[in-house]
Protein backbone atom coordinates (compact mmCIF):
# COMPACT_ATOMS: atom_id res chain seq x y z
CA UNK A 1 0.00 0.00 0.00
CA UNK A 2 1.67 3.48 -0.81
CA UNK A 3 1.92 5.41 2.36
CA UNK A 4 0.49 8.94 3.05
CA UNK A 5 2.08 11.76 1.70
CA UNK A 6 1.58 13.75 4.36
CA UNK A 7 3.88 12.55 6.19
CA UNK A 8 6.47 13.94 3.30
CA UNK A 9 6.31 16.97 5.62
CA UNK A 10 6.35 15.87 9.46
CA UNK A 11 9.76 18.18 9.06
CA UNK A 12 8.39 20.04 12.39
CA UNK A 13 6.63 20.49 15.58
CA UNK A 14 2.67 21.27 15.44
CA UNK A 15 -0.52 20.92 16.93
CA UNK A 16 -4.74 20.63 17.37
CA UNK A 17 -6.78 21.86 20.03
CA UNK A 18 -5.98 19.14 22.48
CA UNK A 19 -8.79 16.91 23.48
CA UNK A 20 -9.14 15.70 26.78
CA UNK A 21 -11.79 13.13 26.10
CA UNK A 22 -9.37 11.65 23.92
CA UNK A 23 -9.40 7.47 23.66
CA UNK A 24 -5.94 7.07 24.88
CA UNK A 25 -6.66 3.14 24.27
CA UNK A 26 -5.79 3.78 21.01
CA UNK A 27 -2.08 2.99 22.11
CA UNK A 28 -2.20 -0.06 24.91
CA UNK A 29 1.02 -0.66 27.38
CA UNK A 30 1.79 -3.80 25.88
CA UNK A 31 2.06 -1.94 22.55
CA UNK A 32 5.11 0.53 24.05
CA UNK A 33 8.34 -0.16 23.22
CA UNK A 34 11.29 1.16 25.50
CA UNK A 35 14.94 1.75 25.07
CA UNK A 36 15.73 1.76 28.75
CA UNK A 37 14.97 0.11 31.57
CA UNK A 38 14.94 3.92 33.17
CA UNK A 39 12.09 4.46 30.53
CA UNK A 40 10.53 1.75 31.01
CA UNK A 41 10.16 1.72 34.66
CA UNK A 42 9.17 5.44 34.70
CA UNK A 43 6.46 5.12 31.69
CA UNK A 44 5.17 1.84 33.68
CA UNK A 45 4.47 3.65 36.88
CA UNK A 46 2.90 6.74 35.12
CA UNK A 47 0.76 4.18 33.00
CA UNK A 48 -0.07 2.12 36.55
CA UNK A 49 -0.84 5.09 39.32
CA UNK A 50 -1.54 8.29 36.72
CA UNK A 51 0.90 10.36 38.02
CA UNK A 52 3.83 10.68 36.11
CA UNK A 53 7.61 11.59 37.32
CA UNK A 54 7.86 14.78 34.79
CA UNK A 55 11.82 15.19 35.43
CA UNK A 56 12.62 11.62 34.71
CA UNK A 57 9.93 11.57 31.90
CA UNK A 58 11.71 14.19 30.42
CA UNK A 59 14.74 12.90 30.35
CA UNK A 60 13.80 9.43 29.27
CA UNK A 61 14.44 9.75 26.13
CA UNK A 62 17.96 9.40 26.12
CA UNK A 63 18.67 5.73 26.11
CA UNK A 64 21.45 5.90 28.46
CA UNK A 65 19.31 7.75 30.84
CA UNK A 66 19.76 5.89 34.36
CA UNK A 67 18.87 6.39 38.13
CA UNK A 68 22.36 8.21 37.88
CA UNK A 69 21.44 10.51 35.14
CA UNK A 70 18.59 11.19 36.91
CA UNK A 71 20.38 12.44 40.14
CA UNK A 72 22.63 14.18 38.55
CA UNK A 73 19.71 16.74 36.09
CA UNK A 74 17.80 16.73 39.38
CA UNK A 75 21.21 18.23 41.31
CA UNK A 76 21.56 20.55 38.30
CA UNK A 77 18.16 22.15 38.88
CA UNK A 78 18.24 22.03 42.68
CA UNK A 79 21.67 24.34 41.71
CA UNK A 80 19.60 26.98 40.10
CA UNK A 81 17.16 26.85 43.34
CA UNK A 82 20.11 27.56 45.44
CA UNK A 83 21.71 30.22 43.76
CA UNK A 84 18.09 31.49 43.59
CA UNK A 85 17.04 31.73 46.87
CA UNK A 86 18.19 34.74 47.96
CA UNK A 87 16.75 36.86 45.24
CA UNK A 88 13.09 35.01 45.15
CA UNK A 89 12.25 33.60 48.62
CA UNK A 90 11.87 37.53 49.84
CA UNK A 91 10.52 38.86 47.01
CA UNK A 92 6.84 39.78 46.01
CA UNK A 93 6.67 41.23 43.22
CA UNK A 94 5.71 38.54 40.24
CA UNK A 95 7.05 40.30 37.42
CA UNK A 96 10.83 40.83 39.09
CA UNK A 97 10.99 37.28 39.94
CA UNK A 98 10.16 36.27 36.51
CA UNK A 99 12.99 38.80 35.12
CA UNK A 100 15.61 37.30 37.27
CA UNK A 101 14.89 33.69 36.65
CA UNK A 102 14.52 34.53 33.16
CA UNK A 103 17.85 36.22 32.87
CA UNK A 104 19.61 33.48 34.96
CA UNK A 105 18.86 30.14 33.34
CA UNK A 106 18.93 32.23 29.62
CA UNK A 107 22.51 32.63 30.72
CA UNK A 108 24.02 30.27 32.27
CA UNK A 109 22.43 27.58 31.11
CA UNK A 110 20.90 28.14 27.61
CA UNK A 111 24.40 28.10 25.18
CA UNK A 112 23.24 26.75 21.51
CA UNK A 113 19.71 26.34 19.81
CA UNK A 114 19.13 22.69 18.45
CA UNK A 115 15.15 21.73 17.34
CA UNK A 116 16.41 18.05 18.02
CA UNK A 117 18.34 18.33 21.54
CA UNK A 118 17.02 16.63 24.13
CA UNK A 119 15.90 17.94 27.95
CA UNK A 120 19.38 16.31 29.83
CA UNK A 121 21.17 18.41 26.97
CA UNK A 122 20.70 21.58 29.18
CA UNK A 123 22.59 20.12 31.77
CA UNK A 124 25.46 18.92 29.83
CA UNK A 125 26.26 21.20 27.34
CA UNK A 126 23.88 24.27 27.17
CA UNK A 127 22.18 23.04 23.82
CA UNK A 128 18.20 23.25 24.16
CA UNK A 129 15.29 24.26 22.25
CA UNK A 130 11.48 25.89 22.74
CA UNK A 131 10.21 22.55 24.37
CA UNK A 132 13.53 22.01 26.40
CA UNK A 133 13.74 25.30 27.35
CA UNK A 134 10.15 25.77 28.18
CA UNK A 135 10.25 22.75 30.63
CA UNK A 136 13.00 23.52 32.42
CA UNK A 137 11.42 27.06 33.43
CA UNK A 138 8.30 25.26 33.52
CA UNK A 139 9.89 23.37 36.91
CA UNK A 140 11.74 26.05 38.13
CA UNK A 141 8.24 28.05 38.24
CA UNK A 142 6.44 25.24 39.86
CA UNK A 143 9.44 25.13 42.39
CA UNK A 144 8.72 29.08 43.19
CA UNK A 145 5.23 29.15 43.47
CA UNK A 146 4.96 31.01 40.19
CA UNK A 147 1.78 30.65 38.29
CA UNK A 148 2.27 30.10 34.69
CA UNK A 149 0.81 28.11 31.16
CA UNK A 150 2.13 26.47 28.65
CA UNK A 151 1.28 27.62 25.08
CA UNK A 152 1.60 26.12 22.20
CA UNK A 153 1.26 26.77 18.12
CA UNK A 154 2.37 25.41 14.90
CA UNK A 155 5.86 26.89 14.72
CA UNK A 156 6.37 27.59 18.81
CA UNK A 157 6.27 26.67 22.58
CA UNK A 158 6.25 29.72 25.00
CA UNK A 159 5.23 30.19 28.88
CA UNK A 160 3.15 32.90 30.07
CA UNK A 161 4.10 33.60 33.23
CA UNK A 162 1.66 35.26 35.92
CA UNK A 163 -1.22 34.33 33.67
CA UNK A 164 -4.17 36.04 35.17
CA UNK A 165 -2.88 39.65 36.19
CA UNK A 166 0.71 40.60 34.30
CA UNK A 167 0.50 37.69 31.49
CA UNK A 168 4.33 37.74 31.31
CA UNK A 169 5.60 36.70 28.09
CA UNK A 170 8.46 33.83 28.28
CA UNK A 171 10.62 33.05 25.22
CA UNK A 172 12.87 30.56 25.67
CA UNK A 173 14.14 30.65 22.05
CA UNK A 174 13.56 32.67 18.61
CA UNK A 175 10.27 31.68 17.66
CA UNK A 176 11.29 31.23 14.28
CA UNK A 177 14.07 29.03 13.91
CA UNK A 178 13.72 26.31 12.26
CA UNK A 179 10.30 25.49 11.85
CA UNK A 180 8.19 24.76 8.35
CA UNK A 181 5.20 26.90 6.72
CA UNK A 182 2.51 24.58 5.14
CA UNK A 183 2.31 24.55 1.29
CA UNK A 184 -1.64 24.46 0.06
CA UNK A 185 -1.37 20.59 -0.64
CA UNK A 186 -0.88 20.02 2.68
CA UNK A 187 -3.56 22.56 3.96
CA UNK A 188 -5.92 20.34 2.39
CA UNK A 189 -5.10 17.03 2.92
CA UNK A 190 -4.80 18.15 6.42
CA UNK A 191 -8.71 20.21 6.38
CA UNK A 192 -9.64 16.84 4.60
CA UNK A 193 -8.26 14.42 7.26
CA UNK A 194 -10.62 17.26 9.83
CA UNK A 195 -13.60 16.59 7.80
CA UNK A 196 -12.94 12.23 7.54
CA UNK A 197 -12.71 12.22 11.32
CA UNK A 198 -15.47 14.80 12.03
CA UNK A 199 -13.32 17.06 13.89
CA UNK A 200 -15.61 19.84 11.30
CA UNK A 201 -18.54 19.17 9.04
CA UNK A 202 -18.58 19.25 5.60
CA UNK A 203 -20.55 22.02 5.55
CA UNK A 204 -18.12 23.97 7.51
CA UNK A 205 -15.87 23.52 4.74
CA UNK A 206 -18.46 24.14 2.04
CA UNK A 207 -18.95 27.75 3.49
CA UNK A 208 -15.16 28.72 4.87
CA UNK A 209 -13.41 26.97 1.90
CA UNK A 210 -9.98 24.97 2.69
CA UNK A 211 -7.98 28.44 3.47
CA UNK A 212 -9.61 29.97 6.02
CA UNK A 213 -10.54 26.62 8.12
CA UNK A 214 -6.64 25.31 7.96
CA UNK A 215 -6.55 28.92 9.16
CA UNK A 216 -8.81 28.61 12.25
CA UNK A 217 -8.02 24.99 12.95
CA UNK A 218 -4.55 25.28 12.96
CA UNK A 219 -3.05 28.38 13.51
CA UNK A 220 -4.22 28.70 16.91
CA UNK A 221 -2.14 29.03 20.37
CA UNK A 222 -3.62 26.86 23.11
CA UNK A 223 -3.22 26.38 26.32
CA UNK A 224 -1.43 22.64 27.05
CA UNK A 225 0.08 20.97 30.68
CA UNK A 226 3.07 20.09 31.81
CA UNK A 227 2.70 16.33 31.02
CA UNK A 228 1.51 17.51 26.94
CA UNK A 229 4.72 19.35 27.04
CA UNK A 230 6.85 16.22 27.32
CA UNK A 231 4.87 14.53 24.58
CA UNK A 232 5.77 16.98 22.52
CA UNK A 233 9.70 15.81 23.05
CA UNK A 234 8.81 11.78 22.14
CA UNK A 235 6.91 14.01 18.92
CA UNK A 236 10.14 15.49 18.32
CA UNK A 237 11.81 12.79 18.67
CA UNK A 238 9.27 10.72 16.21
CA UNK A 239 10.26 13.43 13.49
CA UNK A 240 14.09 13.07 14.01
CA UNK A 241 13.63 9.23 12.90
CA UNK A 242 10.75 9.98 10.52
CA UNK A 243 14.02 12.17 8.55
CA UNK A 244 16.20 9.30 9.00
CA UNK A 245 13.83 6.79 7.62
CA UNK A 246 13.61 4.82 10.56
CA UNK A 247 10.17 4.10 10.32
CA UNK A 248 9.78 1.40 13.02
CA UNK A 249 11.38 3.75 15.88
CA UNK A 250 8.78 6.60 14.55
CA UNK A 251 6.08 4.96 15.66
CA UNK A 252 7.87 3.41 18.71
CA UNK A 253 8.18 6.90 19.59
CA UNK A 254 4.65 8.64 18.61
CA UNK A 255 2.79 6.21 20.38
CA UNK A 256 4.65 7.74 23.42
CA UNK A 257 4.40 11.05 22.66
CA UNK A 258 0.20 9.84 22.45
CA UNK A 259 0.32 8.13 25.93
CA UNK A 260 1.65 11.38 27.43
CA UNK A 261 -0.22 14.26 24.89
CA UNK A 262 -3.63 12.03 23.22
CA UNK A 263 -4.70 14.87 20.91
CA UNK A 264 -5.60 14.84 17.35
CA UNK A 265 -2.91 15.85 16.14
CA UNK A 266 -0.59 13.23 17.56
CA UNK A 267 -3.27 10.76 16.55
CA UNK A 268 -3.16 11.99 13.27
CA UNK A 269 0.89 11.00 12.84
CA UNK A 270 0.23 7.50 14.79
CA UNK A 271 -2.19 6.74 12.13
CA UNK A 272 0.07 7.94 9.51
CA UNK A 273 2.88 5.69 10.74
CA UNK A 274 0.98 2.07 9.52
CA UNK A 275 0.95 2.39 5.94
CA UNK A 276 4.43 3.12 5.90
CA UNK A 277 5.13 0.10 8.02
CA UNK A 278 3.23 -2.22 6.11
CA UNK A 279 3.83 -1.20 2.43
CA UNK A 280 5.06 -3.88 0.82
CA UNK A 281 5.01 -6.64 3.70
CA UNK A 282 3.83 -10.09 2.68
CA UNK A 283 2.95 -10.90 6.65
CA UNK A 284 5.56 -14.04 6.51
CA UNK A 285 6.29 -11.94 10.03
CA UNK A 286 3.97 -12.15 12.75
CA UNK A 287 4.72 -9.21 14.08
CA UNK A 288 3.43 -7.17 10.87
CA UNK A 289 0.05 -9.01 11.46
CA UNK A 290 0.05 -6.73 14.79
CA UNK A 291 0.53 -3.70 12.53
CA UNK A 292 -1.85 -4.93 10.25
CA UNK A 293 -5.06 -5.18 13.14
CA UNK A 294 -3.47 -1.84 14.93
CA UNK A 295 -4.00 -0.11 11.26
CA UNK A 296 -7.27 -1.28 11.13
CA UNK A 297 -8.31 -0.37 14.82
CA UNK A 298 -7.45 3.11 13.94
CA UNK A 299 -9.23 2.95 10.99
CA UNK A 300 -12.23 4.62 9.63
CA UNK A 301 -15.08 2.54 7.74
CA UNK A 302 -14.74 3.88 4.38
CA UNK A 303 -11.14 2.37 4.53
CA UNK A 304 -11.24 -1.20 5.08
CA UNK A 305 -11.67 -2.66 1.54
CA UNK A 306 -7.45 -2.63 1.91
CA UNK A 307 -7.51 -4.92 4.77
CA UNK A 308 -10.07 -7.20 2.97
CA UNK A 309 -7.79 -6.88 -0.12
CA UNK A 310 -4.59 -7.64 2.32
CA UNK A 311 -6.25 -10.52 3.82
CA UNK A 312 -6.83 -12.29 0.61
CA UNK A 313 -3.82 -11.95 -0.42
CA UNK A 314 -2.51 -13.63 2.74
CA UNK A 315 -4.84 -16.39 1.76
CA UNK A 316 -3.38 -17.27 -1.17
CA UNK A 317 0.10 -16.79 -0.29
CA UNK A 318 -0.27 -18.87 2.76
CA UNK A 319 -2.92 -21.69 2.30
CA UNK A 320 -2.86 -22.00 -1.62
CA UNK A 321 0.43 -21.31 -3.19
CA UNK A 322 2.52 -22.14 0.16
CA UNK A 323 0.55 -24.73 1.67
CA UNK A 324 1.75 -22.68 5.28
CA UNK A 325 -1.65 -23.86 7.23
CA UNK A 326 0.62 -23.30 10.83
CA UNK A 327 1.38 -19.94 9.87
CA UNK A 328 -2.23 -18.97 7.92
CA UNK A 329 -3.89 -20.10 11.14
CA UNK A 330 -2.01 -17.84 12.76
CA UNK A 331 -2.66 -14.99 11.40
CA UNK A 332 -6.33 -15.95 11.38
CA UNK A 333 -6.03 -15.83 15.12
CA UNK A 334 -4.26 -12.71 15.68
CA UNK A 335 -6.80 -10.88 12.93
CA UNK A 336 -9.63 -12.31 15.32
CA UNK A 337 -8.38 -11.60 18.52
CA UNK A 338 -7.32 -7.93 18.08
CA UNK A 339 -10.52 -6.79 15.66
CA UNK A 340 -13.86 -6.20 17.21
CA UNK A 341 -15.60 -4.95 14.08
CA UNK A 342 -18.33 -7.97 13.51
CA UNK A 343 -19.39 -6.72 10.19
CA UNK A 344 -15.14 -6.60 9.15
CA UNK A 345 -14.74 -10.14 10.97
CA UNK A 346 -17.53 -11.94 8.84
CA UNK A 347 -15.65 -11.31 5.72
CA UNK A 348 -12.61 -12.75 7.15
CA UNK A 349 -14.26 -15.91 8.01
CA UNK A 350 -15.94 -16.08 5.00
CA UNK A 351 -12.18 -15.66 3.59
CA UNK A 352 -11.02 -18.04 5.94
CA UNK A 353 -13.45 -20.71 6.20
CA UNK A 354 -14.75 -20.88 2.73
CA UNK A 355 -11.75 -20.32 1.42
CA UNK A 356 -10.12 -23.74 3.69
CA UNK A 357 -13.68 -25.44 2.08
CA UNK A 358 -12.39 -25.00 -1.54
CA UNK A 359 -9.32 -26.45 -0.53
CA UNK A 360 -10.82 -29.71 1.33
CA UNK A 361 -12.92 -29.71 -1.52
CA UNK A 362 -10.22 -29.95 -4.22
CA UNK A 363 -8.72 -32.66 -1.94
CA UNK A 364 -12.20 -34.32 -2.31
CA UNK A 365 -12.94 -34.51 1.48
CA UNK A 366 -16.31 -32.89 1.47
CA UNK A 367 -17.20 -33.77 5.00
CA UNK A 368 -14.46 -31.08 6.16
CA UNK A 369 -15.30 -29.01 3.47
CA UNK A 370 -18.72 -28.62 4.82
CA UNK A 371 -18.06 -28.46 7.98
CA UNK A 372 -15.93 -25.27 7.25
CA UNK A 373 -18.34 -23.78 4.80
CA UNK A 374 -21.01 -23.99 7.47
CA UNK A 375 -18.62 -21.96 9.72
CA UNK A 376 -18.64 -19.10 6.99
CA UNK A 377 -22.02 -19.33 6.25
CA UNK A 378 -23.09 -19.06 10.42
CA UNK A 379 -20.88 -15.45 10.37
CA UNK A 380 -22.88 -14.65 6.68
CA UNK A 381 -26.25 -15.79 6.94
CA UNK A 382 -27.36 -13.23 4.18
CA UNK A 383 -24.39 -13.47 1.93
CA UNK A 384 -25.16 -15.01 -1.76
CA UNK A 385 -22.11 -16.30 -1.92
CA UNK A 386 -21.92 -18.11 1.47
CA UNK A 387 -25.41 -19.37 0.44
CA UNK A 388 -24.15 -20.44 -2.82
CA UNK A 389 -21.49 -22.22 -1.62
CA UNK A 390 -22.84 -23.38 1.73
CA UNK A 391 -25.67 -25.49 -0.54
CA UNK A 392 -23.15 -26.33 -3.09
CA UNK A 393 -21.48 -28.43 -0.64
CA UNK A 394 -24.29 -29.72 0.84
CA UNK A 395 -25.69 -30.97 -2.31
CA UNK A 396 -22.33 -32.90 -2.90
CA UNK A 397 -23.62 -35.21 -0.26
CA UNK A 398 -24.07 -37.89 -2.05
CA UNK A 399 -20.39 -38.22 -2.68
CA UNK A 400 -19.85 -38.72 0.60
CA UNK A 401 -21.24 -42.39 1.01
CA UNK A 402 -23.70 -45.33 -0.66
CA UNK A 403 -25.86 -45.28 2.29
CA UNK A 404 -28.46 -42.75 -0.03
CA UNK A 405 -31.56 -42.88 2.21
CA UNK A 406 -28.93 -41.58 5.14
CA UNK A 407 -27.87 -38.87 3.06
CA UNK A 408 -32.01 -38.22 2.15
CA UNK A 409 -32.33 -37.80 5.98
CA UNK A 410 -28.75 -35.66 6.08
CA UNK A 411 -30.59 -33.37 3.44
CA UNK A 412 -33.44 -33.43 5.53
CA UNK A 413 -31.87 -32.00 8.39
CA UNK A 414 -29.82 -29.53 6.39
CA UNK A 415 -33.17 -27.83 5.17
CA UNK A 416 -34.92 -28.21 8.26
CA UNK A 417 -32.15 -26.69 9.95
CA UNK A 418 -31.41 -23.99 7.06
CA UNK A 419 -34.65 -22.58 5.44
CA UNK A 420 -33.11 -21.55 2.50
CA UNK A 421 -31.87 -24.14 1.30
CA UNK A 422 -35.49 -25.88 0.36
CA UNK A 423 -35.22 -23.67 -2.80
CA UNK A 424 -31.76 -24.03 -4.05
CA UNK A 425 -31.54 -25.44 -7.28
CA UNK A 426 -28.48 -27.32 -6.17
CA UNK A 427 -30.14 -29.16 -3.24
CA UNK A 428 -33.64 -30.01 -5.11
CA UNK A 429 -31.47 -31.77 -8.22
CA UNK A 430 -29.74 -33.19 -5.14
CA UNK A 431 -32.51 -34.87 -3.83
CA UNK A 432 -34.27 -35.65 -7.69
CA UNK A 433 -30.70 -37.68 -7.94
CA UNK A 434 -30.89 -39.42 -4.89
CA UNK A 435 -34.70 -40.10 -5.07
CA UNK A 436 -33.82 -41.65 -8.23
CA UNK A 437 -31.17 -44.33 -7.17
CA UNK A 438 -33.49 -45.14 -4.05
CA UNK A 439 -36.21 -45.44 -6.34
CA UNK A 440 -33.99 -47.63 -8.92
CA UNK A 441 -32.40 -49.63 -5.89
CA UNK A 442 -35.90 -50.68 -4.27
CA UNK A 443 -36.91 -51.60 -8.03
CA UNK A 444 -33.66 -54.17 -8.21
CA UNK A 445 -35.13 -55.07 -4.29
CA UNK A 446 -38.31 -55.80 -5.82
CA UNK A 447 -39.64 -53.23 -3.26
CA UNK A 448 -42.72 -51.74 -5.97
CA UNK A 449 -43.96 -49.57 -3.09
CA UNK A 450 -41.09 -47.87 -1.77
CA UNK A 451 -39.94 -47.82 -5.32
CA UNK A 452 -42.40 -46.13 -6.63
CA UNK A 453 -42.79 -43.17 -4.20
CA UNK A 454 -39.15 -42.07 -4.65
CA UNK A 455 -39.90 -42.29 -8.39
CA UNK A 456 -42.95 -39.85 -7.74
CA UNK A 457 -40.78 -37.50 -5.87
CA UNK A 458 -38.75 -37.42 -8.72
CA UNK A 459 -41.05 -36.65 -11.10
CA UNK A 460 -42.92 -33.86 -8.73
CA UNK A 461 -38.94 -32.23 -8.26
CA UNK A 462 -39.00 -33.11 -12.47
CA UNK A 463 -42.13 -30.67 -13.45
CA UNK A 464 -39.60 -27.90 -12.82
CA UNK A 465 -37.53 -27.55 -16.38
CA UNK A 466 -34.93 -25.61 -14.41
CA UNK A 467 -33.30 -28.17 -12.49
CA UNK A 468 -31.10 -30.53 -14.38
CA UNK A 469 -31.01 -34.52 -13.60
CA UNK A 470 -27.61 -36.53 -14.13
CA UNK A 471 -29.01 -38.45 -17.03
CA UNK A 472 -27.04 -41.61 -16.15
CA UNK A 473 -28.91 -41.68 -13.12
CA UNK A 474 -32.62 -41.33 -14.73
CA UNK A 475 -31.34 -43.99 -17.71
CA UNK A 476 -30.31 -46.20 -14.32
CA UNK A 477 -33.67 -45.59 -12.59
CA UNK A 478 -35.92 -46.58 -14.84
CA UNK A 479 -34.14 -49.02 -16.38
CA UNK A 480 -34.21 -50.59 -12.76
CA UNK A 481 -38.15 -50.14 -12.99
CA UNK A 482 -38.08 -52.02 -16.76
CA UNK A 483 -36.47 -55.16 -15.21
CA UNK A 484 -38.97 -55.02 -12.22
CA UNK A 485 -41.62 -55.07 -14.30
CA UNK A 486 -40.03 -57.89 -16.64
CA UNK A 487 -39.53 -59.78 -14.01
CA UNK A 488 -43.31 -59.36 -13.12
CA UNK A 489 -44.19 -60.35 -16.00
CA UNK A 490 -45.72 -57.06 -16.87
CA UNK A 491 -44.01 -56.56 -20.26
CA UNK A 492 -45.89 -53.71 -21.80
CA UNK A 493 -45.79 -51.59 -18.61
CA UNK A 494 -42.36 -52.25 -18.45
CA UNK A 495 -42.30 -50.70 -22.02
CA UNK A 496 -44.07 -47.66 -20.67
CA UNK A 497 -41.21 -47.40 -18.06
CA UNK A 498 -38.78 -47.18 -20.66
CA UNK A 499 -40.75 -44.03 -22.58
CA UNK A 500 -41.37 -42.27 -19.13
CA UNK A 501 -37.88 -42.27 -18.60
CA UNK A 502 -36.61 -40.98 -21.98
CA UNK A 503 -38.67 -38.13 -21.29
CA UNK A 504 -36.96 -37.16 -18.64
CA UNK A 505 -33.19 -38.67 -20.47
CA UNK A 506 -34.06 -38.61 -24.30
CA UNK A 507 -30.30 -39.04 -24.94
CA UNK A 508 -29.86 -42.10 -22.13
CA UNK A 509 -27.84 -44.90 -23.71
CA UNK A 510 -29.45 -47.27 -21.13
CA UNK A 511 -32.75 -46.44 -21.45
CA UNK A 512 -32.56 -46.25 -25.76
CA UNK A 513 -31.00 -50.23 -25.57
CA UNK A 514 -33.75 -51.66 -23.48
CA UNK A 515 -36.46 -50.01 -25.43
CA UNK A 516 -34.73 -51.84 -28.54
CA UNK A 517 -35.19 -55.14 -26.45
CA UNK A 518 -38.19 -53.51 -25.37
CA UNK A 519 -39.60 -53.34 -29.55
CA UNK A 520 -37.65 -56.79 -30.16
CA UNK A 521 -39.45 -58.39 -27.50
CA UNK A 522 -42.07 -60.55 -29.63
CA UNK A 523 -44.00 -62.18 -26.46
CA UNK A 524 -45.39 -58.73 -25.96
Amino acid sequence: MKPLSLLLVLTALFKLNPIHSQDTALVKPSELQYTSDFEKKHFQDFLASGKPDLLALAISLNENSTEFEYQKVRKGIDQIYLESDKKIKGESDVSKKVKYLFEKIHKNMFRKYDLQAHFEKIFTDGTYNCVTGSMLYGFVFEHYGIPFKIMEKPKHVYLIADPADKKILVESTDPGSGYFLPNEKYKKQYVDYLVKNKLVSKSELDEQGYDQLFEKSFYADEKINFQQLVGLQYYNSAVEYFNAKDFKNTLSQIQKAYVLYPCERIKFILESCYPILLQDKDFSDLRDVDLYVKYFNLSKEEDKSYFIAEFSAMTEKFLMNENKKEHYDRIFEKISAGIKDSLFMNKIFLYYYGEYARLEYMNGNYKQALDHMIVAYARNPENAKAKALFASLVSDQMRTSNDYKKIISNLDEYVVKYPFLKDNINIRQAYGNLYLIMAGSYFEANNEKQALIHLKNFETLAQNKELIFNEAIIGLSYSAGWGYYVRMQKRQYAKQFINKGLEYAPFSTELQHKKRIANEDTSQ
